[in-house]
């Protein structure tokens, strides 16, 4: 065999590493955004079976009424699978119990006593299996959820304090059996001690470890951490409140494999509500062993976590939103990866309202969700936001010019503007709003102009109350950005 120019090596080398490339890009899932106009909001993700991803939160896009939960089944790439609404509010919390069952928790509106906690438990192609609601006379909110041993469920929220005039909760922890019944409830806190549970875990120990707010009124100077140790009959065994910087804010909780914990909110001084993403590591007793604040720079105007996942037993994702100083009301989705003593591994933001969430894939990447809106660097035409889901590297970046839409059609970003689409429509007329949120025009397919009949001063994303249904072509402008792209109408 005849040996090959070195200059050719070098040439074959050069082509596999290009080709490996090409691959490695294509395989990437790049920021991708799903809803309708008037909003959609992302609470939980998670990974199915068919290693595509659950999304689940809340439509006012696809509703019926004025909100409904909303559930998108994606594949490994962000192509929709399907995506189901259901009767609930909205949803705040989704987890896998098997290959084909998923339960999840959030809010369902009451007829006559405002809000009730409610339960939902679903196959994989999103078929209702059960719906529960529970609730008093006033709002009830379920927020968090795990599964127990033999099928049953722990739910974890907070319930508004009778006759109370600014909304005060109390913390509620709830035991269901496989079939949705109540096996028991706790009830944590009082009317002079209102407190609210954001997030319940098993230990390892076979109890449960609680994180909440105690003295919860909104922005109290006087809110602290709060950690909560109950065995699975309900029974508190053990409570401990923290202060961090002054005030703090429970919301998320890890145990380690050493069985301490790390728990996680925001903080802030005394008087200055802006606060930053807090953590304090304790022992399995609650002692104090070190506590950590995350700013990336000067300009964070405050920040706020939204969850934490344990990737590993030296790495916890943290997830939530920071506001940019100077820069009106913009804020960026944010996600920190910790080591179990509180270190940054890496922190990062992006081009979004908030990161509401992460999971590890059965490839070991990192996938987050959030949600994107006019508050954000990026927005496809929603006034109030759309889900979003993406991967990130090693290090927790990702290339947001290569964001792509669903709303209707696939449609691509590119940077800094959103390129119309199609072009024959580029020279319009605007319908203006009053109320400065930007305009909003519609087309049919042979580029005649649809007036909608609404009032001026409704929201870009309005009811087309005097056209059919079909493909119509939207043009959103907000001043800053423009957005057009094919929707379906159905009436």
């Amino acid at each position: 065999m005849k040996n090959i120019p070195k200059i050719t090596k070098v040439l074959l080398f050069l082509l596999a590493v290009t080709v490996f490339n090409s691959f490695s890009q294509d395989n990437i899932l790049v920021p991708t955004f799903y809803g309708g106009l008037r909003g959609d909001y992302c609470a939980s993700v998670i990974n199915t079976a068919d290693e595509g991803y659950f999304l689940a939160g809340n439509s006012h896009s696809f509703n019926v009424g004025d909100n409904s939960a909303y559930i998108i089944h994606v594949d490994s790439m962000g192509d929709t699978i399907r995506s189901n609404l259901y009767e609930g509010s909205y949803i705040s919390k989704i987890i896998n119990i098997s290959d084909n069952k998923y339960a999840a928790i959030g809010q369902i509106s009451s007829i006559d006593k405002g809000t009730d906690m409610w339960f939902l438990l679903i196959d994989s192609l999103g078929k209702v299996l059960l719906s529960r609601n529970y609730g008093g006379t006033n709002d009830d909110v379920a927020s968090y959820i795990f599964s127990t041993d033999g099928g049953g469920f722990i739910l974890s929220g907070y319930l508004m304090i009778p006759d109370t005039n600014y909304g005060l909760y109390n913390g509620i922890v709830t035991k269901l059996d496989s079939s949705g019944n109540i096996q028991w409830q706790t009830t944590i806190g009082d009317s002079l001690h209102p407190e609210d549970i954001s997030a319940a875990i098993k230990t390892k120990d076979g109890e449960i470890a609680l994180i909440g707010t105690k003295n919860s009124q909104f922005w109290s100077d006087s809110a602290k951490y709060y950690l909560v140790k109950m065995n699975l009959s309900g029974e508190i065994l053990w409570e401990k409140t923290y202060n961090g910087l002054g005030y703090a804010r429970g919301s998320a909780i890890i145990e380690l494999k050493n069985g301490n914990f790390i728990l996680l909110g925001q903080s802030g001084t005394v008087g200055d509500y802006r606060g930053v993403i807090y953590a304090i590591g304790v022992d399995s007793t609650g002692n104090v062993l070190w506590e950590k604040k995350y700013q990336r720079q000067d300009n964070d105007y405050g920040s706020f976590l939204y969850g934490a996942n344990h990737i590993s037993d030296n790495q916890i994702l943290l997830t939530g939103m920071v506001n940019i100083k100077q820069q009106g009301s913009t804020t960026n989705g944010r996600a920190i990866m910790i080591d179990s003593m509180g270190e940054v591994i890496w922190i990062n933001d992006y081009e979004l309202e908030n990161v509401t969430g992460g999971v590890i894939n059965a490839k070991g990447e990192i996938i987050l969700a959030g949600n994107g809106s006019v508050y954000s660097s990026i927005n496809f035409g929603s006034s109030n936001g759309d889900f979003c889901i993406f991967q990130v590297d090693s290090t927790g970046k990702a290339d947001f010019s290569k964001a792509k839409d669903y709303v209707g059609v696939k449609k691509e970003y590119s940077k800094p503007a959103f390129e119309s689409f199609p072009s024959l429509f580029s020279a319009m007329s605007n319908h203006e709003n009053t109320n400065g949120t930007g305009s909003i025009n519609f087309y049919n397919l042979m580029g005649q102009k649809i007036t909608p009949r609404f009032n001026t001063s409704t929201r870009a994303g309005s009811v087309l109350r005097n056209s059919r249904s079909g493909m119509i072509v939207a043009n959103v402008k907000n001043g800053k950005q423009e957005y057009s792209g094919m929707l379906v109408q159905i009436k």
